[in-house]
C-alpha cells in the first residue's frame, strides 16, 4: 500500500491547491517527493534524489521553489534549491 504524507500546501490566486507529498510506495519502488496539483491524477513533478523538504514558496503562481536535502548527507547546510514550473 502506498503511503502519502502531505508536507506542504500552497494556494494560487485562482484558488487551486499545489501540494507537496512524501510518497512511500513500499518495497516495490523507491521513496520520492511529489508536487501535485489538486484534483489532477498525475504528479506535476517527482524526484527520488531528495528525501526531505526544508521549505517551499509559491512564486507568482508560475513557480514553486523547493529547498531540499537528502538524509544521507545529514548536513542541512548542503541544501539544494529547485524551481518547479507550474505551467
Amino acid at each position: 500500500m502506498v503511503e502519502k504524507t502531505l508536507l506542504a500546501e500552497h494556494t494560487n490566486s485562482k484558488g487551486v491547491k499545489i501540494q507537496i507529498y512524501a510518497v512511500h510506495p513500499g518495497a516495490t519502488a523507491n521513496d520520492n517527493l511529489q508536487v501535485r496539483v489538486e484534483e489532477k491524477e498525475n504528479p506535476l513533478w517527482i524526484t527520488e534524489d531528495y528525501e526531505y523538504l526544508k521549505s517551499s514558496q509559491l512564486i507568482n503562481d508560475s513557480t514553486l521553489q523547493l529547498v531540499l536535502f537528502n538524509v544521507f548527507i545529514q548536513d542541512t547546510s548542503k541544501l539544494d534549491t529547485v524551481a518547479v514550473s507550474l505551467k
